[in-house]
């Protein structure tokens, strides 16, 4: 099961850890997942809490007194999650429940059935919905069999708001006595701009043979592939600190005490980028860029950068630690070959600065970098091809790879070849991947230009999306409650997030849920609501532009 539990508070100061509070859950805490782990693109903002016994239903309890302040229901995201400000200033997010408290359950059903709409998000006065500390208000979701925890402060207007790691705090006591575990470590071979020009990584489960590793480099910079055991090893959840000492001497270090709002846009620059998207390996890097302005790093260490000699050896120890101090350490030692190569890097036909607003164009292509597009100076490969089919109506267009991390958006603009008129509304811009993977990139006209914005380089294709969405019938069931329908929706190139979706009974709005993470609608009729022995029941599915996909079933109650 999982729950999701933010903790916002307004402070002169930030609050002690030893704020007297209550665990949102009934049983000892065990994690599986913690403050600040790599996810597939972002830090985790809290911690997974795991149900008492990998089931959903568990009661979830206010952890200290206030009232409910925001009620939201999404397909993604926290999916069904509660906000309550407490009096302290603090705010608690509560998030993947199975339902809420049957009062706000009621309140929920009155406003999605008046808004025809199962997403919701309802900001609620401080008297409506009164909670006290240590009451029951929902049950813990399915998603996982966890209750994901979130601490986020807020003092005064700056700084800005804060996620806080929950561990900090007494109430949320976890018992851990394992320690981190190192994986693997890469070492980068940089060049004087820092642009990484070769990397070696080497195991760090076991002793370096040999423990003196001569590298052709001038400098070099650490990264660390680690994760912490929870529960006897059944989890591999992230680390709380890492640093790097050089003859005992610490020149980088980071700890997930808090993360800002800001500090979401450096996740990219943060971690391993090429080594995420091309192998889906999370490595923390142990260095800091020249753009990485993360929150997280100490103040008194430096970049992690390390210049290396041919006449002088250095140790280097690499540490990865929780929040209980348990740790694993990986010690050797590096010195500069006799001959040190010049770095080799590939072609180029863009040379692009990071903090300049730049474009790559051509006759019908134009990508315009923003000045805050790059965290690093790109020297941006760029070229077309042409794509026979019957549906691309554009040359693709491939912009360096997608190795590189973007720290904003790029606009990209194509003008597409003559299309028929009836096609002109299903022209969109696909990215493309690596294997060939289409997809929708959310693109709109601007005169006889199709522009969007891209969050990653890569090729770029104009195509007409003339197929429909799928539906598949996973269960439609009688029960004595009514009828149960489960369905799976999806389409070849929108996204599950940009499909609409929409249920009638005998043409009238029906409650669905929606499932985006699974890519499933759940609708139930409740006979107390439908008390006709015939309906007819359709669903409604319509992609990014406007293709549809129908299901019709006839409904009769016994």
């Amino acid at each position: 099961m999982v729950l999701g539990l933010a903790l916002t508070a307004t402070f002169s100061q930030a609050p002690s850890p030893t704020a007297s509070l209550r665990s949102p859950v009934r049983h000892p805490i065990r994690l599986s997942g913690t403050f600040g782990e790599l996810r597939s693109n972002h830090f985790h903002a809290g911690l997974d809490i795991k149900s008492e016994k990998g089931t959903w239903g568990d009661p979830v309890y206010a952890i200290d007194e206030g009232y409910i302040a925001r009620i939201s229901v999404s397909p993604g995201g926290y999916g069904r999650a509660l906000y309550i400000n407490h009096l302290s200033g603090l705010t608690s997010v509560y998030g993947h429940l199975q339902s809420f408290i049957p009062e706000v359950e009621a309140y929920v059903l009155k406003n999605q059935l008046e808004q025809q709409s199962f997403a919701i998000d309802l900001k609620n006065e401080p008297g409506l919905f009164k909670v006290l500390k240590g009451q029951q208000i929902a049950n813990m979701g399915s998603t996982g069999y966890s209750l994901d925890l979130i601490c986020i402060l807020k003092s005064g207007l700056l700084p800005p708001k804060k996620n806080v790691n929950p561990q900090l705090f007494q109430d949320f006591e976890v018992i851990d006595v394992e320690r981190p575990i190192i994986k693997n470590i890469t070492i980068y071979s940089l060049d004087h701009q820092l642009f990484e020009y070769n990397r070696m990584t080497l195991s760090g489960v076991q002793k370096l043979t040999p423990d003196t590793l001569t590298l052709d480099a001038w400098r070099v910079a650490f990264g660390m592939e680690t994760f912490d055991p929870h529960n006897g090893g059944q989890n591999k959840n992230g680390i709380y600190s890492a640093s790097v000492k050089v003859d005992d001497r610490t020149i980088h270090q980071f700890r997930l005490d808090t993360l800002s709002r800001d500090d979401v846009s450096y996740y990219d620059i943060h971690i391993d980028y090429a080594a995420q998207t091309e192998h889906a390996k999370k490595i923390h890097r142990c260095f800091r860029l020249p753009n990485d302005m993360l929150s997280i790093y100490a103040a008194n260490s430096s970049d992690g950068v390390l210049p290396i000699f041919r006449d002088r050896i250095q140790k280097i120890t690499l540490l990865a630690a929780d929040v209980k101090g348990n740790s694993d350490s990986l010690t050797f030692y590096v010195k500069r070959s006799e001959t040190v190569h010049s770095p080799v890097y590939p072609s180029y036909q863009y040379q692009l600065k990071s903090g300049q607003v730049d474009t790559i164009k051509s006759t019908y292509m134009e990508a315009i970098f923003a000045a805050n597009s790059l965290f690093q100076d790109l020297y941006c490969q760029f070229g077309s091809e042409s794509v026979p089919s019957p549906v691309v109506y554009s040359a693709r267009y491939k912009i360096h790879h997608g190795m590189i991390p973007l720290k904003a958006p790029v606009i990209l603009k194509i003008r597409p070849f003559p299309a028929p008129d009836s096609l002109k509304s299903k022209l969109i811009i696909a990215s493309v991947g690596q294997a060939g993977q289409l997809q929708n990139s959310r693109a709109s006209w601007a005169g006889p230009w199709l522009s969007c914005q891209i969050t990653q380089l890569g090729s770029y294709q104009v195509m007409a999306d003339i197929q429909p969405p799928s539906i598949k019938v996973l269960k439609s069931t009688i029960t004595s409650a009514g009828h149960q329908f489960i369905f799976q929706i999806d389409d070849d190139l929108s996204p599950g997030s940009d499909l609409k979706y929409r249920a009638t009974l005998n043409d009238q709005w029906l409650l669905a849920e929606y499932d985006l993470k699974n890519n499933r609608v759940v609708c139930n009729v409740d006979r107390k609501r439908w008390p006709d022995k015939s309906y007819q029941f359709k669903l409604l599915v319509e992609d990014a532009v406007a293709n549809k996909t129908t299901y019709d079933y006839r409904l009769h109650f016994k």
